[in-house]
């Protein structure tokens, strides 16, 4: 899990190190999750 928006601000969810890891991982096009490589969408948008 990314994070808990219940638990912790959104800002705080989305500055961790995993969401920084997935936002570059996107920008440089590479796929750092499991769900994300397993995702048919990318296959969209090549």
């Amino acid at each position: 899990m990314l994070g808990n928006i219940f638990e912790k601000r959104l800002k705080e969810v989305l500055e961790s190190t995993r969401a920084q890891s997935i936002i570059t991982g996107f920008e440089r096009h590479i796929l750092t999750e499991d769900l994300c490589k397993r995702c048919d969408f990318i296959r969209r948008l090549t």
